[in-house]
């Protein structure tokens, strides 16, 4: 791995003092004044896709609204009949576009939420249906035909197949049917020879780990536990691929207010993790230490050991926003991490406290979640009362929506089509 080396001052030759002159000085020499040079555009090393993109969706005259308050100059909703929707972001001064297209009912929550874009609701909501329905539908049929992950690993294409579809039809509230698939797929790939249960080890792990997030978003962490140590009872001990289900096991039996049982778990698994001689300051796989300290804060926290928390709290409010991992394309933010923390703990001013601090980007899907009808398995909990300027922060920035939003914002959950 490349180290970053820090610039080193250039050494100062210049003598001591000036030397000693035996005549007077000539007079300096006036240089004619400069002519003045008109001004240059704003310069910007950007990828060529974002030229591309301002050329496309900024210079055509569509409705635009300001982003000025935001980092940006002004934004565009594009529709579009074969492709995902899209908000462009045009940074005029740059001739550059930042594009976020509406790849999940999440994000349409956020833009029909999100006040600056309010000229732009009408039209989203005749592409998209005044309570998501119309989205849904388009997002179904892709789910139904998904045979990319979007993982970034390689897999075998009938369990990548089946992986695309439950995680698609999930996020669009098939959480049931998506429940079906893994459970399915996880009988297919934990059988046969011991050959092929030794090359499918990863594939298993990530299969067991599915099985058990959907078990919580169909409101049941407590049957996410039990998948998890039930998948690691027949699991091999030596595997390279064991540490991640055991974070999650450790993970859910801590959500699950079974603090001992999840300490036993994650302290052993810590301990080999740091053994291998990872470094924590360069080291930034999805599994890092922050995935450990979280847990293991809850633990302590609950277990009334609240000081011997404080260092484990410390690692996940220092973790980089952004890790990166050389082997998974989509890895947890930090700020989604403290989120978990500290509801696992009950900790509502530190829940909220990202939302008022300026942590979270004005623009970004985690304030869904302060709608009073959201209904995801890392919601605040039902008696913590906002802060005021938590609140103050949402109300400029974000609208309640209508209540025909409901269902899509409990991830419809409750409803007759979705399970």
């Amino acid at each position: 791995m490349a180290q970053t080396v820090a610039a080193q001052d250039e050494p100062d030759d210049a003598p001591a003092t000036p030397p000693i002159r035996t005549s007077p000085a000539p007079p300096p020499r006036i240089a004619p004044p400069r002519p003045i040079a008109p001004p240059t555009p704003r310069q910007m090393v950007a990828p060529a896709y974002m030229y591309e993109d301002y050329e496309a969706y900024c210079m055509d005259g569509r409705q635009a609204v300001s982003m000025v308050a935001y980092g940006g100059d002004r934004a565009v909703f594009v529709a579009s009949d074969n492709k995902p929707d899209l908000i462009a972001e045009c940074l005029d001064g740059y001739q550059i576009a930042r594009v976020r297209p509406v790849e999940n009912i999440s994000s349409a929550l956020m833009m029909l939420s999100f006040r600056p874009f309010s000229p732009l609701w009408e039209q989203m909501e005749g592409e998209w249906g005044e309570d998501l329905g119309l989205l849904r539908a388009e997002l179904e049929v892709a789910a139904r035909n998904a045979t990319d992950p979007g993982l970034g690993l390689s897999m075998d294409s009938d369990i990548a197949r089946d992986i695309a579809r439950a995680r698609s039809l999930r996020a669009i509230g098939y959480t049931e049917e998506a429940r079906v698939i893994f459970d399915r797929l996880a009988e297919r790939i934990n059988s046969g020879s011991e050959s092929r249960l030794r090359r499918l080890e990863f594939e298993r792990a990530l299969v067991a780990s599915y099985q058990a997030t959907t078990a919580q978003m169909l409101g049941s962490v407590d049957e996410a536990a039990r998948i998890m140590g039930e998948f690691l009872e027949e699991f091999p001990e030596d595997s390279d691929y064991r540490l991640n289900p055991e974070i999650n096991y450790a993970a859910f039996l801590a959500e699950a207010g079974d603090y001992r049982a999840s300490y036993r778990v994650i302290v052993p698994a810590y301990d080999a993790f740091r053994g291998q001689g990872y470094d924590p300051e360069t080291y930034t796989l999805g599994g890092a230490d922050r995935e450990f300290a979280w847990i293991i804060a809850c633990n302590r926290w609950n277990m009334d050991k609240e000081e011997a928390a404080q260092p484990f709290i410390d690692i996940v409010q220092n973790a980089p926003e952004q890790p990166r991992d050389e082997y998974v394309a989509n890895v947890p933010r930090s700020t989604r991490i403290l989120r978990r923390m500290y509801r696992c703990i009950g900790d509502a001013d530190g829940w909220y406290a990202q939302f008022g601090d300026g942590s979270l980007p004005a623009l970004d899907e985690a304030w869904t979640m302060l709608q009073p009808a959201y209904g995801g398995e890392n919601a605040p909990l039902p008696d913590w009362q906002m802060p005021e300027r938590t609140s103050a922060r949402y109300n400029e920035l974000y609208r309640h929506l209508p209540e025909t939003y409901a269902p899509a914002l409990r991830n419809w959950r409750d409803s007759e089509d979705g399970e």
